[in-house]
């Protein structure tokens, strides 16, 4: 090859290399931007669900009501582009079975609003099992407030938990809103406070097998396992060990003034549960 040629080769590697380089630059840079943007959003939500659960636990419901807010706008602003979508809107129905939960009677709207926004979500994702548990949490909860619909409300949420069961067995969200259903349920159709407690014991063992994953969403659950588990144990007369598993939901969330300030004092005294539980 002659000298020019040489150089041209040369000159074309270069310019070649140049440009893969710039390309790889460019790649590399979409690919931490990304990174960077899923990051912060994944860390925004695990800020949003933590304040969620604090503003349910204290019972401040204007609290509840800004986080919604936030949710929303996130949504009208594309916020969600870099984060799933689906855990956005689910926690948008979270903010309604917390409404709903804190507001007892004047609540049932929200529940239902709840019950609504999770149908939708599960028939557009049809394997998004967190769905189907919130769908059986909020028409659970909302039986007590609307008896006339128990029949209706109590297939909803069967068949929510039989989809989400499908699906997967070892959630412990599933296992926790099951064990309540099988509580108020009658013996002939498999309820009770021996089933309930059976559920409440594994779902307790998967939460705190997966405790240490902080920012894993969502996130809540193993307060109210520890406290339907000392709920149980209260309604069977094991006195000692419903105080102990109160004492743990403390524990894993000090400000669930339900369990401190209700349930505490009535398990200390030995009071029965069962006339605030209709039980």
């Amino acid at each position: 090859m002659s000298l020019f040629g040489q150089k041209w080769v040369k000159v074309n590697f270069m310019k070649s290399s140049i440009r893969f380089l710039l390309i790889l630059n460019f790649a590399l840079h979409v690919t931490v931007t990304m990174a960077a943007e899923s990051f912060e959003s994944n860390n925004w939500l695990v800020d949003i669900s933590r304040r969620l659960n604090k503003a349910y636990s204290l019972g401040e419901i204007e609290n509840v009501y800004t986080i919604r807010s936030e949710l929303l706008a996130s949504v009208e602003n594309d916020r969600v582009e870099a984060v799933d979508t689906n855990l956005v809107r689910y926690y948008v129905a979270m903010t309604y079975y917390r409404q709903g939960l804190v507001l007892g009677q004047q609540g049932a709207e929200a529940l239902r609003t709840c019950i609504d926004q999770t149908l939708q979500l599960t028939l557009q994702s049809p394997d998004f099992i967190e769905g189907y548990i919130l769908q059986a949490a909020c028409a659970g909860a909302l039986i007590p407030m609307r008896p006339e619909q128990v029949l209706a409300l109590s297939k909803v949420s069967n068949d929510a938990l039989v989809k989400s069961a499908r699906l997967t067995s070892n959630n412990p969200r599933l296992l926790l809103i099951n064990a309540i259903s099988l509580l108020f349920a009658p013996p002939q159709f498999g309820g009770g406070k021996k089933p309930a407690l059976e559920k409440l014991d594994i779902s307790i063992k998967l939460f705190e097998a997966s405790r240490q994953d902080n920012d894993s969403l969502p996130i809540w659950g193993l307060d109210e396992a520890y406290t339907w588990q000392g709920i149980i144990y209260s309604l069977d007369n094991r006195h000692d060990e419903a105080k102990a598993s109160l004492q743990f939901a403390v524990s894993v969330n000090p400000d669930n003034l339900w369990v401190r300030e209700i349930l505490m004092p009535k398990v200390v005294k030995q009071e029965s549960l069962a006339p605030m539980l209709g039980i």
